[in-house]
């Protein structure tokens, strides 16, 4: 179960281009909701990999298959329950000492339908003390963001 909650605002706003200045005022409303959902995860267990048993045996990362069903209710907002449904895929390669991960999610309603898609590559540097991430996502609204970050410890 997530809660979120804000008690609105009222911001001032002053907005310039060239020699032309507006000012005015943006009103925010209260906004409260809860998601109630409940699912399952299923995923390989990597401390079996190679043992020669088992359909995913040769895998060399985490596969992660996930379902569920959720409820979101909001205040003024017509209770919206779908299904969640889930794919990951988490690597790690030692020699590399680096990791790469990459997700899809859909989410059903009988109000909407998102796809969420995410690709990750982490690479550590500086010997361990530092790690470098790069990244592309495309959110439920199908904007496409790039990231890169970098991280490191003196």
């Amino acid at each position: 179960m997530d809660g979120y909650f804000s008690s609105g605002a009222v911001a001032n706003v002053v907005a310039t281009a060239g020699t032309a200045r507006e000012t005015g005022q943006i009103t925010v409303d209260h906004v409260s909701g809860l998601r109630i959902s409940a699912g399952f995860d299923f995923q390989n267990d990597l401390k079996m990999a190679h043992d020669g048993k088992g359909i995913w045996d040769d895998l060399d990362g985490q596969f992660t298959a996930g379902v569920g069903v959720f409820c979101d209710i909001a205040n003024n907002q017509p209770t919206d329950c779908g299904l969640h449904n889930a794919i990951s895929w988490d690597r790690f390669d030692a020699e590399k000492d680096a990791a790469t991960r990459w997700s899809v999610v859909y989410d059903v309603t009988d109000q909407s339908d998102t796809v969420r898609i995410s690709w990750e590559h982490e690479r550590h540097i500086a010997d361990g003390n530092g790690v470098n991430t790069t990244g592309v996502a495309m959110d439920q609204t199908g904007d496409v963001r790039l990231h890169n970050t970098l991280k490191v410890e003196f």
